[in-house]
């Protein structure tokens, strides 16, 4: 409870040792006190400077209440980078960022998308927290009310095969890891489209 304390009180809370894994719990509680204070801003409505950033989801399909729902946000900034044991990974500058929760609604990783249509082929498009491994969750993270679900690899892909009314799941890549089929198992599906 000092924990959730602290959190709420917004008091430093650092968890101190050498593996990723602390620092990487380290980086999720910020991010869970406010997302958009480290990496960029919450996108809670219209605005000039959200614009081009609500227009590219928009133009995937989403709707301005989708948007709303995955509690997304951007970073405007050309550069903003991110680091694993002091070396930089990424620069997570100009894209849109999904916020990935797991058990418990606890954040467990975000990914962060390049808005840019003329990006360097040399440059990521997907940027995921560093240290943290998507290839263990699914998203969203909300058991089925049926036994059938979709599997997809992206989130957008999971938000239209859901507008299709199908209960979907992206999986961030083409394949389905032991924790992803242990958590369908326990989730009590019994038949995966792909």
């Amino acid at each position: 409870w000092k924990f959730i304390d602290a959190l709420l009180r917004n008091e430093p809370i650092v968890v101190y040792g050498e593996n990723e894994e602390i620092a990487n719990f380290n980086a999720c509680v910020e991010m869970a006190r406010d997302p958009g204070r480290r990496y960029g801003v919450v996108i809670t409505e219209q605005s000039d400077e959200a614009t081009p950033y609500i227009g590219y989801l928009t133009n995937r399909g989403l709707s301005f209440q989708d948007i709303l729902d995955c509690g997304m946000y951007y970073v405007s900034k050309t550069y903003s980078f991110v680091y694993k044991e002091n070396k930089r990974v990424g620069n997570i500058g100009h894209r849109v960022i999904w916020p990935i929760y797991g058990g418990s609604n606890k954040l467990v990783s975000w990914l962060a998308r390049s808005i840019d249509p003329n990006l360097p082929k040399r440059s990521l498009k997907y940027i995921n927290a560093p240290g943290t491994e998507l290839s263990k969750t699914v998203w969203p993270f909300v058991p089925p009310l049926i036994k059938d679900i979709v599997i997809v690899e992206g989130i957008i892909d999971a938000l239209a095969v859901r507008k299709a009314g199908y209960y979907s799941y992206a999986t961030f890549g083409k394949k389905l890891s032991e924790e992803q089929i242990s958590l369908f198992k326990y989730w009590n599906v019994e038949s995966i489209t792909v």
